[in-house]
């Protein structure tokens, strides 16, 4: 019987109690962040959008302590990649009636499908990128906010046996970008005491010395991994239950694909079902038959229940809102020049991804 033990992967990567004490519930910060994209995804209006990726950014600066700033970069990084596909989209193509300027015409020769680029840029195709570089910055706030917020470890150990590996690589990969991030500012400041070049004449001697400590690091891991029994999660008894989890999402793949594209949505909905219960179940199979143990159980707070209920109740509204047709909550997937409603009810759903925010000034006061 495999037991799980429960302190981190390395000693530099752990957190202080006194943050601990801060940090939501890994399951209420996953619940709020899975809220705040289905409500992206509902909508393009990009007055909601707006709100979502302020309420975002509000809560990443409440969680954005000293040994958390080294996301302020990806954000940075991340927004202004965003803005980049406002001129992107344009130089692509423009559709609309309202003409604003022209743009030099290029070309692509036919054996590369005469792909256009340039030409009239409209309003509509403006309005319509700076909508869809609004959501996909919303995307980007709700992303480091989540990783802001939640403690990577904790929620590591929340995931079910039979998905430990897969468990394992999502947070590796999470913290890899974030820990690079760190130990190349400490590479810089090094370099900088020693009188070493700056500019781009100093990366190669940057970049070198990162990428060795990084797969350094990778090795220790590994072995820290494996001698705490994380590669023994998961039953290996065949491959039968393997099949049935790839025919499981493949026939949930179907499902989905049938009932937005074609009028079989009673068999649509059987295939979506099915498949997502074959995977449930051998899921659950392989949970029973890893004989992991858990030593110690996350207490959730009534704040981190107040987290989960105040995403629920947002995206329960943004939904039943959608459903009906009111709020102003459609999704636009051409271009058009009109300006889109703001209504009391969805900016409310909108507001409620705030939660966290009271709760982490709750946690902080005596």
């Amino acid at each position: 019987m495999n037991a799980v033990a429960e302190i981190p992967f390395d000693a530099s990567s752990s957190r202080s109690g006194s943050a601990s004490a801060v940090d939501p519930h890994p399951l209420a910060a996953a619940t709020w962040l899975a809220a705040g994209l289905v409500m992206l995804f509902v909508t393009s209006n990009p007055f909601y959008t707006g709100t979502i990726g302020l309420c975002a950014i509000v809560v990443y600066i409440a969680h954005r302590r000293r040994d958390r700033r080294r996301l302020d970069l990806l954000l940075v990084i991340g927004v202004a990649f965003t803005a980049l596909t406002v001129p992107l989209n344009l130089l692509t193509g423009s559709s609309g009636a309202t003409p604003l300027f022209d743009l030099p015409t290029i070309t692509l020769p036919g054996w590369l499908a005469s792909v256009r680029f340039g030409g009239t840029v409209t309003a509509e195709s403006l309005v319509y990128a700076v909508a869809q570089a609004t959501g996909i910055a919303a995307i980007v706030a709700l992303v480091c906010a989540f990783n802001a917020a939640v403690d990577h470890f904790r929620l590591l150990r929340l995931v079910p046996p039979g998905l430990a590996q897969l468990g394992i690589i999502v947070t590796i990969g999470l913290l890899l970008i974030p820990e690079t991030l760190v130990r190349a500012a400490a590479l810089h400041e090094a370099r900088i005491v020693r009188g070493h070049h700056r500019g781009l004449r100093a990366l190669p001697s940057l970049v070198l010395p990162l990428l060795a400590e990084a797969l350094e690091r990778s090795v220790q891991r590994a072995e820290s991994l494996d001698a705490r029994g994380f590669g023994r999660l998961s039953s290996h008894r065949g491959g039968v239950e393997a099949l049935v989890a790839v025919a499981g999402i493949v026939s949930a793949a179907f499902g989905a694909f049938a009932y937005h594209y074609s009028y079989m949505h009673a068999l649509s909905l059987v295939c979506l079902v099915a498949g997502g219960a074959a995977v449930a179940i051998v899921v659950w199979r392989q949970s029973r038959a890893g004989g992991a143990v858990r030593m110690r159980h996350s207490a959730m707070s009534a704040a981190d229940v107040a987290v989960m209920c105040a995403a629920c109740i947002g995206v329960s509204m943004f939904i039943a809102l959608r459903v009906l047709g009111a709020g102003g909550l459609t999704y636009v997937p051409f271009p058009t020049l009109y300006v889109p409603p703001f209504e009391v009810a969805p900016a409310i759903a909108c507001l409620l991804l705030l939660a966290p925010v009271v709760r982490s000034t709750g946690s902080e006061s005596p």
